[in-house]
């Protein structure tokens, strides 16, 4: 058994799923500055293009700027 944020203690084969894989990618994304308003490759990106003042995201802030601080 394997203690995972958000989900308690799971098994290894809970562990490979792909929601969880999925949410790990963006733990990873979300937790390296230097991902810093990389729109395209961000994991949030929504393509929100036409909201005026606001990220493809649809945020105001970078997802990457507000987890690292």
């Amino acid at each position: 058994m394997y203690f995972y944020a958000g989900l308690g203690w799971v098994t290894e084969e809970r562990l490979n799923q792909p929601d969880v894989a999925k949410n790990e990618a963006v733990k990873d994304f979300d937790c390296n500055p230097e991902n810093s308003h990389c729109c395209s490759d961000c994991p949030h990106n929504r393509n929100f293009s036409d909201w005026q003042d606001r990220l493809p995201c649809g945020q105001y802030h970078c997802w990457v700027d507000v987890t690292c601080k």
